[in-house]
């Protein structure tokens, strides 16, 4: 406590300034320093041969009018589109009267169906046995009767219908034909009752 008695106020900032002035020039020398080695390592960056400077000179040089232009490239793939086929015939030639080729119907494929089973329509009659299928191409038609053919041999009016089903439909011989049939297969089915549904499960279950 004695000592910082005997020390005035003046003499204290005398200190206080040689000391800041010591820290300062301290810094200014770092900084100088560290300038002087900046500078050092950019010289010798400088003196590095320039690389880039060369390649980008030489090639402006090597590029030739001829390489600027543009340059088409014929692509060996060509382009699929979709063309109809001229080998699928529009009908069925010269020899079949080039019959055409129908939309199969709802109406057409019952008649076609007809057709197909027409072994069942009349039992007197026996036809050949063969894969029969729709076929692609076919003609629909009339027919027309003559004024010779006596009337017992045409058909009435009630008989004749729009389509082959309500022809056959209307007569009357086929139409008996069918309702003896359906009643002689429905007293099958109800006599037996429940034997007769095991036995259509026995040969379902053969198959």
């Amino acid at each position: 406590m004695q000592q910082y008695d005997e020390v005035s106020l003046d003499d204290l900032f005398v200190q206080l300034k040689q000391e800041i002035s010591g820290t300062n020039k301290k810094t200014k020398n770092s900084e100088q320093q560290g300038i002087t080695e900046f500078q050092k390592i950019q010289k010798s960056i400088s003196n590095l041969p320039k690389l880039t400077a060369s390649l980008t000179k030489n090639s402006k040089n090597e590029i030739s009018p001829d390489a600027k232009k543009i340059l088409k490239i014929s692509d060996p793939i060509p382009i699929t589109k979709k063309t109809i086929d001229s080998k699928t015939p529009k009908d069925a030639g010269d020899k079949w009267f080039n019959m055409p080729k129908h939309e199969v119907t709802p109406q057409l494929k019952r008649d076609l169906m007809v057709i197909q089973k027409r072994s069942v329509l009349d039992p007197k009659r026996h036809y050949k046995k063969e894969k029969w299928e729709i076929p692609k191409f076919f003609q629909i038609g009339t027919i027309v009767e003559s004024k010779a053919d006596f009337y017992s041999a045409r058909l009435n009016k009630k008989n004749r219908g729009t389509s082959l089903v309500n022809e056959i439909l209307n007569e009357g011989a086929t139409n008996k034909y069918f309702k003896r049939k359906y009643n002689e297969i429905q007293n099958e089915k109800t006599s037996g009752k429940k034997n007769h549904y095991k036995k259509v499960k026995a040969m379902r279950s053969k198959k």
